[in-house]
């Protein structure tokens, strides 16, 4: 029953979100699209190449997608605020999240 739940969550989020698009701006969000599908695809790479020192199951999309998101993030706040301090704080979790991916791996190389 709760995953039925989380499903019709989604949905209507995701339902939200494309009702906040109108026609006229849709190909400006187009081009914003493909810009962050840049960025993703650019950070996918950076992933890509560490993947030997990340668990075995990660994915390099998902996690080149949290990686913008949680830039993005920080930098929608840092505007709002008026401080790069959102920004910092979110690129320090960040990076102790790299550190946990890559520490979990080492330790699973140990026990094998």
């Amino acid at each position: 029953m709760g995953e039925s739940k989380r499903t019709a969550t989604e949905t209507q989020r995701r339902s939200d979100l494309e009702s906040r698009r109108s026609p006229q701006n849709r190909p400006a969000h187009k081009l914003i699209a493909e810009n962050f599908l840049g960025w993703i695809g650019a950070v996918r790479e950076c992933v890509e190449q560490m993947k030997d020192r990340l668990p075995r199951n990660t994915d390099p999309e998902a996690l080149a997608t949290y990686v913008l998101a949680v830039m993005e993030g920080g930098v929608m706040l840092s505007r709002s605020y008026g401080s790069v301090d959102p920004f910092d704080r979110a690129v320090k979790q960040l990076r102790e999240h790299f550190r946990l991916l890559v520490s979990t791996r080492r330790l699973s190389k140990r026990k094998a």
